[in-house]
């Protein structure tokens, strides 16, 4: 089970992030794991819920290629997405160049979901996604955000 936060609810003061350990997925890098914790509750990782509008659904090897119109309310999610990463990125205060995957990936109007039940969402128009932040990678030339895209039920 996830505990997510609105995108809007998002507050960088209740993010905690973990000591460094080595990155079991990316050769020659380290991981730092992310907390969030506010007055309610404490996660493992970073949760957050939004809405997409204007969607086409494809199968994509094993993911789902979830396509959105640029629109008013896409772009502002990508906006807001996008502020989150930012804010995240400068909470780490290291010498490396910060790498922008997730503005990078929205930037291009699709993002890639987990779920091998593509046949439950091709006919939608509009979708609820979590994204989950699980934490930072760090090499010895940048950093950036461990993150996944899931279909909400």
């Amino acid at each position: 089970m996830n505990i997510a936060i609105k995108i809007k609810d998002f507050d960088v003061k209740n993010l905690i992030i973990s000591e460094k350990c080595k990155n079991n997925v990316m050769n020659n890098s380290f991981f730092y794991r992310f907390y969030y914790s506010d007055d309610s509750f404490i996660s493992n990782g970073l949760s957050i819920l939004f809405n997409i509008k204007n969607i086409n659904i494809e199968k994509y090897y094993t993911k789902i290629k979830c396509h959105f119109k640029k629109n008013q309310h896409n772009t502002e999610i990508i906006k807001l997405l996008s502020t989150i990463e930012n804010n995240i990125l400068k909470q780490f205060n290291i010498n490396s160049k910060p790498a922008y995957r997730l503005k990078e990936q929205l930037s291009q109007y699709f993002i890639k979901l987990f779920n091998d039940e593509y046949h439950k969402f091709k006919n939608l128009d509009d979708l609820e996604i979590l994204l989950k932040i699980s934490g930072i990678w760090l090499t010895n030339n940048e950093y950036g955000l461990t993150f996944r895209f899931y279909f909400v039920k």
